[in-house]
């Protein structure tokens, strides 16, 4: 089974137990990921979490449930996406993470889509969430690089990245645009006059920990 189907695998069946991802650096605990499923359920959760995140996003949008669940029915049928919920230990999800724009020519994908959706939802398990979804992502995908990009004003989410070992790899500038439907979207600019007049983004990358020679066992993973 190669990279793309795996991801394939894992939305088709993502009821299934096996198919969720224990976080196994948190000790003593039954949280894991859980890849969404195209349901009502999940479109409601997902939606209300970007609703109240929507500015830390290239995008500002605000979706409904319909409009979430219309976005996962797309998003099913795309094998180089992924997006898992977070689960605390009883179950019920409390964030959300994805690797995405896989590209297994170059052994690349992104990493984002990240929402701390729940009070309750501690720090701690956020970093080790993001972490094992990572280590999955290299040992399970055997991706060689992912990155991501943040607005540099966003202090808690590269906090939380740079405790990921991810490194800034470049600076750059966005310019906020809108749609003809009105919809707010900040746009890479490749030539800036005044940089006052555009928002600092962060370009931030990660390799495996054995290209950095910090290499350890593959953690254990419940998907084969």
């Amino acid at each position: 089974m190669n990279t793309l189907q795996l991801i394939h695998r894992l939305k088709k069946e993502s009821q299934s137990p096996q198919n969720h991802i224990k976080i196994e650096s948190l000790r003593n605990s039954n949280a894991c990921l859980r890849p969404v499923q195209i349901k009502r359920e999940d479109a409601r959760v997902m939606a209300k979490w970007r609703r109240e995140t929507y500015q830390s996003f290239f995008t500002w949008i605000q979706p409904s449930e319909a409009e979430m669940l219309e976005w996962l029915t797309r998003y099913e049928n795309i094998d180089s996406d992924i997006i898992f919920f977070i689960e605390a230990p009883l179950g019920n999800p409390v964030g959300q993470v994805s690797i995405y724009n896989v590209d297994m020519d170059k052994k690349f994908a992104e990493f984002g889509r990240i929402i701390k959706g729940e009070k309750e939802c501690p720090e701690n398990l956020m970093k080790h969430a993001c972490a094992t979804v990572l280590q999955w992502a290299f040992y399970s995908l055997q991706l060689k690089k992912i990155s991501l990009e943040v607005f540099a004003d966003n202090k808690a989410a590269i906090s939380l990245y740079k405790k990921l070992r991810f490194n800034i790899l470049d600076i750059l500038f966005f310019s906020k645009t809108k749609t003809p439907k009105g919809i707010i979207r900040w746009i890479n600019v490749e030539k800036v006059r005044d940089k006052n007049q555009y928002r600092m983004v962060y370009k931030m990358t990660v390799k495996p920990r054995n290209e950095m020679n910090e290499n350890g066992p593959p953690i254990r993973r419940n998907i084969i």
